[in-house]
């Protein structure tokens, strides 16, 4: 096999889609349908399954992944090293992040590191809950900014970037959401919730079975994805353990129904670097330092959070954080701009969500790309992005009734890149005859949005989010 082709394997082995394989590599559709059937017909057996939902590894795919991903990965760092050497540093970096507000910090460290490093590629992906360390061991990531501990074979543990004071995130309606702290000794009188697919250490470090003075912690049901968390927290199915700075995140956690509460003899919860000991390269390296050199840059005029942090490790709260690398990003045009005739998502209230769901994947072959349970999106095929709500839940989102005329069940969505411009566009809507339904706020699943209706009454989401990869971006 050519290393174009062990390429084009590796890389649709990674995302199951032939389309987003072809962006990726900047090739034609058909050229990587051709390479890999030409691969197929030299092994003698299929590589993946097929058909018009899903694109799967067969089991051959699986063996042939596994035994040429340590040789890819070491013919890429060869290249890396020799360009460091020759002509600076070059190449792709591929860097995780489990939560968006820690995003922030790493997208300006990639901004700064790429101006510095034209030749650079910095790739951020979204590290999911419920598989903290998978795509470090699987060589799909080389560096991530994740929750401690980490105590995994073959990765590093580099440097605490943020180390935060702890806090039981509860039901607005439970009793502890009225006191102004706990101990970890009140623990044993809530039951809590736990993370799917973490290890036993990760699980007993934040949550241990029984307090300090030996009554138990009663383990409820495990989550995994943060949204989840949130929403079993504010339906009273138990607590949850967090840092501070899900109070004051504005993408995921400012959402009415919860309560966060200090606890204040817990341990700090810390967030740190962490890397595939084998991957450790001078790009890696480089990289690691522009994130701290960020860190200082962007937190170190702050007060510190509290006095839960690590010696030398200055906590900034998030959402000045936030509001620095927007103002940073957003630079000091002040050109006037203009809703353009673009549409980032077109968005349906149903009724029966498995009915729906049923409906298009079977009977018109849509492939699900993540499905939220209440709400489900579809892999593009061209076009807008397509995604399905309980009618009920995107009328509340949107700011109007569910019932008789006045919600339609459609709504169109408009993403733009930073806050400032959401505030504008509402405004620039309203003064048009627009109505504002919802006023731009902070939104429960991330990010920033608000809604209007235009005079004929269509329904408009304009929204703002931090996960920066994979948005559909209207402008």
């Amino acid at each position: 096999m050519e290393l174009r082709e062990i390429e084009i394997f590796l890389t649709l082995a990674e995302e199951l889609h032939f389309g987003r394989t072809a962006e990726r590599l900047h090739l034609t559709q058909s050229r990587v349908s051709q390479s890999i059937k030409k691969q197929e017909r030299r092994l003698g057996a299929p590589l993946f399954d097929r058909n018009n939902r899903m694109v799967r590894l067969t089991d051959l795919g699986v063996q042939l992944r596994s035994d040429l991903v340590p040789g890819y990965r070491q013919i890429q760092d060869a290249v890396a090293r020799a360009s460091a050497t020759g002509r600076g540093l070059a190449g792709v970096l591929r860097v995780g992040v489990q939560a968006a507000w820690s995003g922030d910090l790493v997208l300006a460290a990639a901004t700064a590191f790429a101006a510095a490093n034209p030749d650079c590629d910095v790739q951020i992906r979204e590290v999911p809950l419920s598989d903290p360390f998978g795509g470090l061991h699987s060589g799909q990531l080389d560096l991530q900014l994740t929750v401690r501990p980490a105590e995994e074979a073959g990765l590093t543990a580099g440097p605490i970037v943020f180390s935060l004071p702890r806090v039981l995130v509860i039901a607005a309606g439970h009793p502890f959401a009225q006191r102004s702290a706990i101990s970890m000794e009140d623990l044993a009188d809530v039951r809590m919730l736990t993370v799917a697919g973490t290890p036993d250490y990760w699980i007993d470090h934040h949550l241990p079975a029984r307090t300090p003075g030996g009554r138990p912690i009663l383990r409820g049901s495990a989550v995994s994805e943060w949204e989840t968390a949130w929403s079993q927290v504010a339906s009273g199915k138990g607590g949850f353990i967090a840092g501070n700075w899900a109070a004051g995140d504005r993408y995921h956690y400012s959402r009415s129904g919860l309560a966060f509460v200090p606890i204040i003899d817990a341990a700090p919860v810390e967030w740190g670097l962490l890397w595939r000991t084998d991957a450790e390269t001078v790009m890696l390296t480089s990289f690691v330092r522009a994130v701290l050199a960020q860190r200082e840059a962007l937190l170190s005029d702050d007060e510190p959070h509290s006095s839960h942090h690590s010696e030398g490790v200055v906590v900034r709260r998030p959402d000045s954080l936030k509001t620095e690398i927007d103002r940073r990003s957003a630079g000091s045009s002040t050109k006037e701009k203009k809703m353009k005739a673009n549409v980032s998502s077109i968005l349906l209230g149903v009724g029966d969500m498995e009915r729906t769901k049923q409906s298009y994947t079977e009977g018109l072959s849509w492939t699900i790309e993540r499905d939220f349970g209440l709400s489900v999106f579809f892999a593009l095929d061209g076009g807008p992005l397509v995604g399905f709500y309980g009618r009920e839940g995107l009328a509340a989102e949107m700011g109007t009734s569910p019932e008789g005329s006045g919600f339609s069940g459609l709504a169109l969505t408009y993403v733009v890149r930073t806050e400032e411009r959401v505030d504008e566009i509402l405004a620039e809507a309203e003064k048009a005859g627009a109505t504002i339904l919802k006023p731009a706020a902070a939104t429960p699943w991330g990010g920033y949005g608000g809604t209007f209706a235009d005079p004929d009454g269509y329904i408009w989401s304009i929204g703002y989010s931090a996960q920066a990869e994979g948005q559909p971006y209207a402008e």
